[in-house]
C-alpha cells in the first residue's frame, strides 16, 4: 500500500513540473512584461519577479532598490532595466549613482534611440539641461532619422523653439525634419532659420537622405528662393546622379534663373533615366518653346 502512495505521490509531481514546465514555455515571457507573467509567479529567480517585487515596493512607500539591484545582477544588459533602476536609486537620494547607471544603459544596453530618450528626458526632469542637450545629440548622430522624436520629447518638458534647435547637432538632415516640424507647428519665421542653417551645413559638406533633399529643395523653390534652390538640385544631383527626380529640379531651378540651355540638358537626362517620365516631358516641351 506504501509502495502505491509513493508511485502516486511521484507522478502527481511530475504532472505538476510538467504542467508548470509547459506554461513557462508556451508563452515568452518578456523582461518588463509585469508582475503578472507566468515566469514571475512560477519563478521566484526570474528577473520580471524581480522587477515586480521592485515596483511592489515602490507602490507601497519603499524605495524598490533591492530588487532592481537584483534584476540587474541577472540581466546588466538591457538599457530599459538599467534606467528603471536608475530612477529608483535617484528616489534615495543617491543621484549621482543613478546618473552611473543611466550612462550604462546607453554603454552596456541596447544602443537604441530609446534608451537616449529615456537618459535625456530623466536629466531634464531632474533639472540638468546642459547634460540632456548633449545626451539629445549624441542620440540624434546615432539615429538622426528620429529626430523628431528627440524633438517632442524636449517640448514635452517645456523647452522653447531656440532651445530645441541648440539641442540638435549641426547636421543637415536633423535641421531640415526640424524646419519641417517648426512649419508644420506654424512657427514660420523658426522654421525658415532652421532651413538656411541646412542649406549651410549642407554646403559645408553635411550629408542628407534623398527624401530630405526632396524638402530642402521644394521649400526654396516654393519660397522662390532661387539661388539656393539651385545649390540643393545641384547637390543632390552630385550625389544621387541617377536620379530622374532631381534631375527634374535641377532643370527647374535652371530654367526659373533663365538658364534654359542647362535646363534643357537637366530634362533630357531625367527622360534618358526615365522614358516617358511625364513631368520631363513636359518641362522640355516648356522650355524648347520658352527658348525659341
Amino acid at each position: 500500500h506504501n509502495g502505491k502512495v509513493g508511485v502516486i505521490v511521484l507522478l502527481s509531481c511530475f504532472l505538476i513540473l510538467t504542467l508548470n514546465l509547459g506554461a513557462l514555455l508556451s508563452k515568452p515571457v518578456s523582461l518588463m512584461e509585469g508582475g503578472n507573467s507566468r515566469a514571475s509567479m512560477l519563478d521566484p529567480f526570474n528577473v520580471s519577479y524581480k522587477v515586480s517585487a521592485a515596483r511592489e515596493s515602490i507602490s507601497s512607500g519603499g524605495t524598490g532598490i533591492d530588487g532592481y539591484i537584483k534584476a540587474v545582477a541577472l540581466l546588466p544588459e538591457d538599457a530599459r532595466l538599467l534606467q528603471e533602476a536608475a530612477v529608483a536609486l535617484d528616489g534615495t537620494g543617491d543621484r549621482n549613482g543613478a546618473d552611473s547607471l543611466m550612462q550604462a544603459s546607453l554603454k552596456y544596453g541596447a544602443r537604441g534611440h530609446s534608451a537616449y530618450l529615456g537618459y535625456a528626458s530623466w536629466l531634464l526632469s531632474i533639472g540638468w539641461f546642459e547634460r540632456a542637450q548633449e545626451v539629445t545629440m549624441q542620440g540624434i548622430l546615432d539615429t538622426p532619422e528620429r529626430t523628431i522624436e528627440y524633438v517632442r520629447m524636449l517640448e514635452s518638458h517645456g523647452l522653447s523653439g531656440p532651445e530645441v534647435l541648440s539641442s540638435v547637432p549641426l547636421m543637415a538632415g536633423p535641421h531640415v525634419l526640424l524646419a519641417r516640424y517648426f512649419l508644420k507647428a506654424d512657427n514660420e519665421l523658426l522654421a525658415e532659420d532652421t532651413y538656411w542653417m541646412a542649406l549651410d551645413i549642407m554646403m559645408e559638406g553635411g550629408q542628407m537622405t534623398r527624401g530630405e533633399y526632396n524638402i530642402l529643395f521644394k521649400y526654396f523653390f516654393k519660397k522662390q528662393h532661387n539661388d539656393a534652390a539651385l545649390a540643393v538640385a545641384e547637390r543632390a544631383v552630385q550625389v544621387h546622379p541617377d536620379s530622374p527626380g532631381f534631375r527634374i529640379a535641377l532643370g527647374s531651378a535652371y530654367e526659373r534663373v533663365k538658364r534654359l540651355e542647362l535646363a534643357r540638358k537637366e530634362f533630357e537626362r531625367a527622360l534618358d533615366l526615365s522614358p516617358g517620365n511625364r513631368q520631363a516631358i513636359k518641362s522640355l516641351k516648356r522650355v524648347l518653346k520658352n527658348g525659341r
